[in-house]
């Protein structure tokens, strides 16, 4: 086969892939895609086709009974106006769903769908998960514990609200001495470092509540180690035939610290392949036990120099969680707030406990269709199946599975960047796993063909991660790289770099002694990139009006975006 026939072949699989993901309404997807293969296009289509054309069940359903979430405020109002853009089309006799509705025209009920949409698109429930969970809980504050005047803190809100809520906390800890936060500045904690991480327990406050911590080892359970240690150490003692042997100097520091574990001993050392079997009674297999026995010793030295740390953290853990907590909890309900972190574990807590708020949203939601959720986390999954629940009955989020047609999910797994938010890689792959997705009735489609970027691009990108990203033997957090595959929509491009390198020729090998003089010098050699581009012949871009037909021009400052 040709290269020009598999590209051909290339794009053809992805076109049916791509019609099936928007006109295979009765079936649940998980489409997988990179960047600038259209994969929220792909679900505005979705959604386009299951309004004008055709539902899970076979009818078209209102745009009232599809919920799209997706990952930011800004990312779900340009869906809306998109989506408005492509209603106002087809009203004026543009194509129906992106392809020509099989009569071959506007019919009057395609129109018809079209005008209830445009006129449902403000309160259509296309928002975040977090927007989402606020009006579930504004529909339903009774059965969820609320006071029905609650007001829902957004992330810079509940950030400002924490910061007034610690400091007259910590203040008053500092006024009062309290022993707990002496001992931790001692031990060499920062109020900055305390502070941080009291903001880590808020943000995971509901999953605190329900951990349970071990308290670091007893100096009795430490002490009893030792013993055991020491006896064994011991019979080793009796088994040297030649005193010279390297081994037995790892031996004697190891028995010694066992014996007399002061701060100032000589600390047990690794013994590396240190031993001689013909020095030892019992050969091979003695050297071989020695070793390993003081490996673990040098291993139990090394946890017992952790342990005061380990003890003034877990102390200082519990006493925020013991005291700080409470006092935000208590000042939330006080001021009858919301916190962002609380909004999703609370919407996601009500649906699992109330039968009736679960059977409204189910009933109420045909169609769910999830954007971007490489950066979900398993609370916001929790949701999502318990929404497309094709079991109403079904209380348990773990065990419940979407009904035909009833989730859409779109996502790039390598593009899961936002741990810092809670999104957790790990649950994207455990719902792509091959056994997860038959138990749940999901099916996965792949994207490849990409629109954005020229072909020299995209063979750069493949040859760099084409198979150094590959996923784990365990499956766990690396996902596999999805290669373009030379799929892209774009074929022609200009003679200009695709790709450039940021060096300088005068200055090879030079060394940066700090950060700071690494990014100075990175920002210097963009900024001189960007000058030689500027109005340069040498380097060509070309405007989005007028398709792959338009010209190429030299570049102006505002064609460029450094991320």
């Amino acid at each position: 086969m040709t290269h020009k026939d598999s590209r051909s072949r290339g794009l053809e699989d992805d076109r049916a892939q791509r019609r099936r993901a928007i006109e295979e309404t009765g079936r649940s997807f998980v489409v997988e895609a990179s960047a600038g293969t259209g994969k929220t296009s792909t679900l505005i289509r979705r959604i386009l086709h299951l309004v004008l054309e055709k539902g899970p069940s076979g009818v078209p359903l209102p745009l009232s009974r599809i919920c799209a979430i997706t990952f930011t405020e800004k990312a779900a109002g340009e869906m809306k106006v998109r989506l408005r853009q492509h209603f106002e089309e087809i009203l004026a006799g543009g194509p129906v769903s992106g392809n020509s509705p099989s009569d071959g025209g506007l019919t009057q009920a395609i129109a018809g769908r079209a005008r209830d949409a445009l006129r449902d698109l403000e309160t259509a429930s296309i928002s975040t998960f977090h927007s989402f969970a606020v009006s579930l809980l504004k529909e339903r504050p009774v059965e969820a514990g609320l006071d029905p005047r609650f007001t829902a803190l957004d992330e810079i809100q509940s950030e400002l609200f924490f910061r007034e809520v610690w400091e007259f906390w910590i203040g008053r800890a500092l006024a009062e001495r309290q022993p707990v936060l002496e001992r931790a500045l001692r031990g060499g904690l920062r109020l900055e470092s305390l502070e941080e991480l009291a903001r880590t327990l808020r943000h995971n406050a509901p999953a605190v509540r329900l951990l349970s911590c071990d308290s670091p080892a007893a100096e009795e359970r430490i002490q009893e180690q030792m013993r055991i240690l020491l006896e064994r150490g011991g019979g080793f003692l009796g088994q040297i035939l030649n005193p010279a042997d390297k081994l037995i100097d790892h031996l004697d520091k190891a028995v010694n610290w066992l014996k007399n574990p002061l701060p100032n001993s000589d600390p047990p050392s690794r013994p590396g392949k240190a031993g001689s079997a013909a020095n030892w009674s019992g050969g091979k297999e003695t050297v071989q036990a020695v070793q390993s026995f003081v490996r673990e010793v040098a291993d139990f030295y090394a946890s017992c120099r952790k342990l005061p740390a380990q003890r003034l953290l877990h102390e200082v853990i519990r006493w925020l969680i013991d005291d700080f907590l409470p006092q935000w909890e208590s000042r939330k309900l006080a001021g009858g707030l919301l916190d962002f972190d609380d909004q999703l574990w609370m919407a996601r807590d009500l649906l699992l406990r109330s039968d009736a708020v679960r059977r409204e949203f189910q009933s109420r939601y045909a169609a769910l269709l999830v954007d971007e959720f490489q950066d979900t986390d398993p609370v916001q999954w929790d949701i999502v199946r318990l929404l497309s629940s094709a079991d109403p009955a079904n209380a348990d989020a773990h065990r419940c599975r979407p009904g035909p047609g009833r989730l859409f999910i779109v996502g790039d797994p390598k593009q899961s960047i936002y741990r810092f938010r809670s999104a957790d890689i790990e649950t994207y792959l455990s719902i792509v796993d091959p056994e997860s997705m038959e138990s749940l009735g999901l099916e996965k489609l792949q994207l490849t063909t990409n629109f954005r970027s020229v072909p020299s691009i995209l063979r750069f990108v493949d040859a760099a991660f084409d198979g150094v990203m590959e996923a784990a033997s365990d499956g766990r957090y690396q996902p596999d790289y999805l290669p373009f595959g030379d799929h892209g929509d774009r074929t022609v491009e200009s003679r200009s770099p695709a790709v450039s390198l940021l060096g300088d020729r005068e200055n090879k090998g030079e060394s940066f002694a700090t950060v700071r003089e690494f990014l100075a010098c990175e920002a210097s050699r963009i900024a001189r990139l960007i000058r030689r581009m500027i109005g340069s012949d040498s380097w060509k871009v070309q405007d989005s009006i007028g398709g792959k037909d338009a010209p190429w021009r030299p570049p102006r400052y505002g064609d460029i975006a450094v991320l």
